[in-house]
């Protein structure tokens, strides 16, 4: 089952953008806080738009070598770089904009299962 989360930031009158992504959820956490330190490392995910996941760089030639092994096409997935981390879409992903929330309650209202917000400097996780 997925694990789906909206990654933002915090505006100062406390709307929040933010981008839906749509698989691992929970196992994003660590890749935000290694490769997204600041407002403007953010503002380059909330670029790409909805996602699927965020990979490190060993996790994303497992990744591939496991799609090589199972004879499982990934061309319909696009791949981005950033830092360490790999940020994974799926095709129909690609297009697709940030949201904005009026508050961390409108988040918390969508269909996910947690919220990674970028806030006053840091990484803060809502349920």
């Amino acid at each position: 089952m997925s694990t789906r989360a909206i990654v933002g930031y915090k505006r100062t009158d406390g709307t929040i953008v933010g981008a839906w992504n749509w698989n691992d959820g929970y196992e994003i956490k660590n890749d935000l806080k290694r490769d997204f330190k600041s407002l403007l490392d953010v503002e380059f995910i909330l670029e790409v738009g909805m996602f699927s996941t965020i990979y490190s760089q060993k996790e994303y030639e497992d990744f591939v070598e496991w799609a090589k092994t199972e004879g499982i096409d990934i061309s319909d997935k696009v791949f981005t770089k950033y830092g360490k981390s790999i940020i994974s879409q799926d095709k129909h992903h690609i297009g697709r904009e940030p949201v904005e929330y009026k508050d961390i309650e409108d988040v918390l209202a969508q269909d996910i299962n947690v919220a990674y917000i970028f806030e006053d400097g840091e990484w803060k996780e809502y349920r």
